[in-house]
């Protein structure tokens, strides 16, 4: 519990931190392995050209991972892509920023909402 929240304090306060600890440790151990054993080993970059939909990337600074793989992810990204970088937060992002984050997702719920797919893609390949 301590190595994955230590890769999530950044921007984060104590009793957040303490937060996220209480919360990790309601995951049942199998399922928490099973999950993260998924996510190491299940390689899906190269599925990202086929994504069709409207996608909203987050990206924020952790311990490992610093803000260009959001850059990568988006590049490979065909349809209408957002990436919204953030340099505090990494895996929570919404807490470290809430405004910053919501009003964000906010957004791009709004504009995804309110047009169609093919102005979206227009509006990417302006």
């Amino acid at each position: 519990v301590e190595n994955f929240v230590s890769r999530m304090r950044a921007g984060l306060t104590e009793a957040e931190s303490e937060m996220i600890r209480q919360e990790i440790v309601k995951t049942p151990p199998g399922l928490g392995f099973a999950l993260h054993s998924d996510w190491c080993k299940t390689d899906a970059v190269s599925l990202l050209p086929r994504v069709t939909v409207p996608v909203a990337i987050f990206s924020g600074v952790s311990k490992g991972h610093g803000l260009e793989m959001g850059r990568h992810y988006k590049a490979l990204i065909k349809t209408y892509c957002e990436l919204h970088e953030f340099e505090h937060g990494g895996h929570v992002l919404f807490m470290a920023d809430p405004e910053g984050f919501n009003s964000k997702l906010l957004a791009f719920t709004d504009a995804v909402g309110a047009k169609t797919l093919p102005t979206l893609q227009q509006e990417k390949d302006l």
